[in-house]
């Protein structure tokens, strides 16, 4: 029964490579950066929409659909960026746990 202690122990003491590469902080910061980017890039023709169509007369259907397509377009940008990032830094970490820099 302890033995798997030891073995989770292990596995924590081995997962501090931050301690001696802490040069892969630069994968999560640059990943809010993206995401910060990515949003105000959907944020800004959003904004103008809105503004410039003030007075248009559309349904409101139509306005959600489009709502959800924009949220949509959004959650998918944000998720790519976040799984890219994340895979890079799990890439360098393997790399630092093999030996490999």
């Amino acid at each position: 029964m302890f033995d798997g202690f030891r073995g989770g122990s292990g596995m924590v003491k081995g997962s501090w490579v931050l301690k001696s590469q802490p040069s892969l902080l630069v994968f999560p910061l640059v990943s809010g950066t993206a995401l910060v980017a990515v949003t105000g890039v959907l944020a800004a023709p959003v904004a103008l929409g809105v503004v410039a169509g003030e007075g248009l007369d559309s349904s409101d259907t139509t306005m959600k659909v489009v709502g959800y397509l924009v949220l949509f377009g959004w959650y998918l940008l944000c998720t790519f960026v976040i799984a890219f990032f994340n895979a890079a830094l799990t890439g360098c970490v393997l790399h630092s746990f093999a030996g490999i820099v």
